[in-house]
């Protein structure tokens, strides 16, 4: 286990045991629309960093979204394997269904969104880390550091085909799921952050996904990265003791 998820497997459990990060470290946030294949683009950053030459900086970073948050706080715990959590269909069937009433539910909609707000926070603050989802959109824009923040968008045409072969969806029904699903992902931003999906200043770049395939998108995104450090003075490499420090 990596030593920023070993670090939120403290956060989640005994927080008083964890030196809180402050932040000026490397991340990167994906925020989506539905049925636009964000895993699969943050899968292929990750990858892509893992390639280059090791610079202190860019090996052993973490994949993680809203949703995996709201279940690890269910949870208590992070399990052994959470690349098995995160996957390309995570969230499928009863869990999905699950963490979506989790989300809208008015009875604890606030609450548990406060606590993935909290959580999304420290892993951005961590570094090393890609988070997807709208949160993360919002949680970034307060973090001082060499963050890259990214819109994936797509067209209506091609999220539906993406929806249709992925969650064997009648095209109609992919069209209805993509109104709800991103209804909701305004919904909760505006109610809890006061921002709006559509802001422009939540984003460094915003990228249409029709046009390019997810290790494309990678390469663009971590070249943003690196013009990000360079600006911010990053040329010392970071150690893995700067990322997170625990007790």
């Amino acid at each position: 286990m990596s030593q920023i998820i070993e670090a939120l497997k403290v956060y989640l459990t005994r927080k008083q045991d964890l030196d809180i990060p402050h932040g000026h470290q490397p991340f990167i946030t994906l925020t989506r629309m539905d049925g636009v294949n964000s895993h699969e683009v943050a899968r292929a950053i990750i990858a892509h960093l893992d390639e280059l030459p090791d610079k202190g900086w860019n090996h052993a970073w973490e994949l993680l979204d809203q949703q995996l948050c709201a279940w690890l706080i269910k949870a208590g715990h992070v399990p052994a394997k959470l690349e098995d959590l995160v996957a390309e269909n995570y969230g499928d069937g009863e869990l999905r269904q699950m963490l979506y009433e989790m989300l809208v539910g008015e009875a604890e909609q606030f609450s548990l969104c406060h606590k993935v707000g909290d959580v999304v926070r420290f892993l951005l603050k961590s570094g090393r880390t890609v988070v997807v989802g709208s949160a993360a959109a919002a949680e970034a824009a307060s973090i001082k550091g060499p963050g890259v923040r990214i819109r994936l968008v797509a067209s209506e045409a091609c999220r539906i085909e993406r929806l249709v072969a992925q969650e064997s969806l009648t095209p109609d029904a992919a069209r209805k799921l993509i109104h709800v699903q991103d209804a909701v992902r305004a919904r909760v931003l505006h109610e809890h952050y006061r921002r709006e999906l559509d802001d422009h200043t939540l984003y460094d770049a915003t990228i249409l996904t029709d046009h390019f395939k997810p290790r494309e998108i990678a390469r663009i995104v971590v070249e943003m990265l690196m013009v990000r450090l360079d600006a911010y003075g990053k040329h010392n490499p970071i150690t893995t003791s700067q990322v997170v420090s625990l007790v």
